[in-house]
């Protein structure tokens, strides 16, 4: 689940409500808007991890009911074989700026040594993830989310990975987004977001 820090102690609250098996009717202010949990109460096992990524807060619950199967409010109706989480997106998953699989090395052909790449690719999707939510409510991105997704953009586009033929329209989308940025245009970095989800979508369909 995905709030803001000020929607969290409504989320608490309700998986509070949650844990003690009552509707989402009988204390309606405490359920986050589309946020809606299972019953919690016949648990046995429950493990709640929050993080903050650019003041977008991520909460993960998981859980084990009173029959031994681990479920989520993905699935509250029927138990799963298998661990799941309860994490909706609030925008496309941005998995690699540009090639979605692994690249064959972990370094340029020159210059300093990258960033682990799995490590990048988790960074980049949480800054990407921040500035997207922003925008789409109309809103600034903030500056530590923005700085951080140019520096990681920089650093994957020296990958060498199929998918380089995209890294020159992906680079053009990222200028466009930061000039926008700079003079507060926010039609014009909603219009730079989207270029450069349509960059990595055209490299995903090539060579997925």
């Amino acid at each position: 689940m995905e709030c803001t820090r000020d929607e969290l102690p409504a989320l608490f609250r309700a998986i509070a409500d949650a844990l003690e098996g009552k509707e989402p009717n009988d204390h309606p202010d405490s359920q986050p808007d589309g946020h809606h949990l299972p019953s919690l109460a016949a648990f046995r096992k429950l493990q709640i991890s929050v993080k903050d990524d650019y003041g977008l807060v991520s909460l993960k619950l998981k859980y084990r009911n009173d029959h031994g199967c681990i479920e989520s409010d993905d699935a509250p109706e029927a138990c799963q074989a298998a661990q799941s989480s309860a994490t909706p997106s609030s925008g496309p998953p941005y998995s690699h700026a540009l090639s979605s699989g692994a690249p064959s090395t972990g370094a340029p052909s020159s210059g300093p040594p990258l960033p682990r790449y799995s490590n990048l690719k988790h960074e980049l999707q949480a800054s990407y993830k921040a500035i997207y939510r922003a925008v789409h409510a109309g809103t600034l991105p903030p500056v530590d989310a923005v700085r951080a997704f140019e520096e990681q953009s920089r650093q994957m586009t020296q990958y060498e990975d199929a998918g380089s033929e995209y890294y020159a329209p992906y680079n053009a989308a990222l200028e466009r987004f930061l000039k926008a940025w700079t003079s507060a245009d926010i039609a014009a970095m909603h219009d730079a977001v989207d270029a450069l989800n349509h960059v990595k979508t055209d490299c995903h369909q090539r060579y997925k």
